[in-house]
């Protein structure tokens, strides 16, 4: 019993500290005309900062479960009644307000019984994303759009600077990571997350940046040397190599090209070299399906942004995850490779439909060569993949053959039936709904196969 009036009298506690916080900015930003930039930093940078201290105050999860979602509601309410303008009166349009509670929740849940990271994490949010912030406004004039945001090449290289030395100086001195060895994990988390950093809009910074920051430095500090090293090389080999292939796609903008090169980091590092060589055998089909296309995102859209290329990799990259938190990369490697196939496939029937098609022989056969998705797909896609497992290769080819032939007779009826005007965010939608049926079908048909249901 006087534990939970203890945590109860915290949470209040709590609660005083962080309203006293917003009533504070609230005063100077209106009676001493401070920029909201700096009182909105401000606040990010306290809030952060009082936040590593909850492992220490807080015995129950239910506690900050409470609070967080408590400071959702006062700050959804604020910002709609316009009482809180130090924080929500900016010109482009976030939600990192919000999303910051929930941040700061989930954080707990994985960090609190690993305070280093958890403390590094928040501790990286608080300094280096405003800092970074500030310097962009001042002092950028290297601009790249991120959506509908424009960020700085001068931000992002101090957010890698100022999150390089956050994250190796408490590794160094807090943990037995040797010196040698910390340079390195800080090296590449530094380099990851300012990738991640430079792709957020919309204030998912908030999440992406200290749950990004916990994960890959939980994962890093229990590694051996010559381990991070070899992981510093794969992701400038993969940085490489995806500038190399993309850069004949002229549609696929700067951010564009940092999300392909985090997915496939994402799917060589949680899934293994397999899962990463499929997703550059699905980019260099895409790159082959630009030159007999004119592909784009929308008709009022020509460049390839972060939420294109989040949209058209959800499903494959969701199986990457999937198998490493089950630890089953073998088991949901079949289904990652029919999930990108199918996309392929797709995607082609798609763009006779609805794209012009630029090469003269296929223009000219149009109703010959839009049946040729599953061919397209199994030849540039399915037959590389396959010699890389090198087991029932038989069995494997014919069912991703058939299923990508099943796959494309559904869309085909849906489109030609009932969607024949529709808007390419929509097409896109049916896609994906129609890739994840089939896949889920395959994947359902294996279970049952192997547990012999």
């Amino acid at each position: 019993m006087n534990n939970i009036i203890s945590e109860i009298l915290k949470a209040f506690f709590v609660s005083f500290v962080y309203i006293s916080l917003f009533i504070f900015s609230e005063v100077i930003h209106k009676r001493l005309k401070i920029p909201v930039e700096w009182t909105r930093k401000s606040v990010h940078f306290l809030s952060a900062l009082i936040a590593v201290s909850f492992p220490f105050i807080f015995r129950y999860t239910i506690t900050l479960f409470i609070l967080s979602i408590s400071f959702v509601i006062i700050i959804v309410i604020g910002e709609r009644k316009r009482l809180l303008t130090s924080i929500s009166d900016v010109e482009r349009e976030t939600f990192g307000s919000i999303i910051f509670p929930v941040s700061i929740f989930i954080l707990y849940i994985f960090g609190k019984n690993n305070f280093i990271a958890y403390a590094i994490s928040l501790i990286v949010l608080a300094v280096s994303d405003p800092l970074a912030a500030l310097v962009g406004i001042s002092y950028g004039h290297f601009k790249y759009k991120v959506q509908t945001e424009l960020k700085s090449i001068e931000g992002s290289v101090t957010f890698f600077f100022i999150t390089f030395l956050l994250v190796h100086i408490p590794v160094l001195v807090y943990t037995n990571v040797s010196r040698v060895n910390s340079l390195f994990i800080s090296f590449l988390v530094s380099i990851i997350i300012t990738l991640l950093e430079s792709i957020s809009f919309e204030g998912s910074d908030n999440i992406v940046i200290p749950v990004g920051t916990f994960f890959i430095l939980n994962k890093l500090l229990t590694k051996p040397t010559e381990m991070v090293f070899a992981q510093i090389f794969i992701l400038i080999f993969i940085i490489l190599v995806s500038i190399i292939i993309t850069k004949s796609v002229k549609n696929i903008s700067s951010s564009g090209v940092i999300t392909i090169i985090i997915s496939c980091y994402i799917a060589w590092s949680l899934g293994g070299i397999n899962y990463y060589l499929s997703s550059i055998f699905f980019i260099i089909g895409f790159l082959v399906m630009n030159i007999i296309f004119q592909i784009r995102p929308s008709n009022d859209i020509k460049m390839f942004k972060v939420l294109d290329i989040l949209r058209i990799i959800v499903i494959p990259i969701s199986f990457v995850f999937f198998a490493n938190f089950f630890s089953m990369e073998d088991y949901f490697y079949y289904p990652y490779i029919l999930s990108l196939s199918i996309h392929l496939t797709l995607l082609w029937r798609h763009c006779f439909i609805d794209r012009t098609v630029m090469l003269k022989l296929f223009r000219n056969k149009r109703k010959i060569f839009s049946n040729f998705g599953s061919i397209f797909s199994y030849i540039l896609f399915i037959l590389p993949t396959l010699f890389l497992i090198k087991k029932n290769f038989l069995y494997l080819s014919i069912t991703f053959f058939i299923s990508n032939i099943f796959s494309d007779a559904v869309y085909s009826i849906l489109r030609y039936s009932l969607y024949k005007d529709i808007s390419l965010s929509e097409n896109r939608s049916i896609r994906n709904f129609v890739n994840i049926i089939i896949t889920a079908l395959f994947f359902i048909f294996r279970a049952i196969k192997i547990l012999k249901i």
